[in-house]
């Protein structure tokens, strides 16, 4: 499987070279890989296997994907948006500490 590096190479490029236009393109480029290209290679894997002989095992994919917590944080976070909740205090403070810590964890 290949996926992009966008937000560790990708996106400090994108912000030498074009400064004004690098975070759209990276929120974009996330939405794209996180709704689209991530589900699809995740299908397609299940689909190789040999596992999505009929409808039973598509629908059983199907599950499978909407049970990968990579899809459940996009589908939690647009009930966010579209309901304009917002997230506790504590709760929010546990994620700022977790995204600030992220990105040298994955290094």
């Amino acid at each position: 499987m290949a996926c992009a590096n966008s937000g560790l190479v990708g996106y400090p490029i994108l912000l030498l070279a074009m400064p004004a236009i690098a975070p759209t393109a990276l929120a974009m480029n996330m939405l794209t890989e996180n709704l689209i290209i991530i589900p699809l290679v995740i299908i397609l894997a299940d689909v190789a296997s040999g596992r999505a002989n009929g409808l039973a095992a598509r629908g059983a994919i199907l599950l499978r994907l909407l049970k990968n917590p990579l899809i459940l944080a996009m589908l939690a976070s647009l009930f966010f948006v579209f309901t304009g909740l917002t997230v506790p205090a504590p709760v929010s403070r546990a994620i700022d500490i977790l995204a600030s810590s992220s990105v040298a964890i994955s290094l």
